[in-house]
């Protein structure tokens, strides 16, 4: 039996403020030197936005997995691995403990070092280097902004910052 739906209308799902903020995105990704992808590390691949690793294409990222004390330990390992083994830079956070916060501007420094050196650059950056933390809604990307600069300076809730 085959089952012909063309002849329903169908409707493409995609809400309007994730395309406006991969938009977003694309405008400013070339000022910025390296893209930090904010992970559930319990649902690792569930959290990533196809979309936006599209987008991101060849830009220098590091994979941050956040919420690693609600995921087992053996289960997290392995999905670091994992993602190491695709070649993938891999940091391990718990936003609120603080805990992994202080590897993520050391990792920083690494991924930009090797992406200039990979695209021939010789002479040293003389400006301050440029992130941008991206990620599904609720993987705690307003809780680590805050982490890192010590202070709340990002209002954390369901609406978008």
């Amino acid at each position: 039996m085959i089952f012909d739906f063309t002849k329903y209308n169908t409707k493409h799902w995609y809400p309007g403020h994730m395309l406006k903020a991969s938009r977003q995105i694309k405008d400013k990704l070339k000022l910025v030197d390296v893209a930090l992808v904010l992970l559930d590390s319990r649902i690792p691949i569930s959290s990533i936005n196809e979309t936006l690793n599209e987008i991101l294409g060849n830009k220098a990222r590091i994979y941050v997995f956040n919420k690693i004390d609600m995921a087992t330990d053996k289960e997290t390992e392995a999905w670091r691995k994992h993602f190491i083994s695709q070649g993938h830079r891999v940091v391990l956070t718990d936003v609120p403990k603080k805990k992994g916060v202080d590897k993520i501007i050391p990792a920083v420094h690494k991924a930009i070092k090797e992406d200039r050196q990979k695209k021939g650059a010789t002479r040293p950056l003389l400006r301050p280097e440029r992130m941008m933390i991206i990620g599904v809604p609720n993987v705690g990307k307003s809780s680590l902004i805050n982490a890192m600069a010590s202070k709340k300076g990002t209002q954390t809730g369901p609406r978008p910052g």
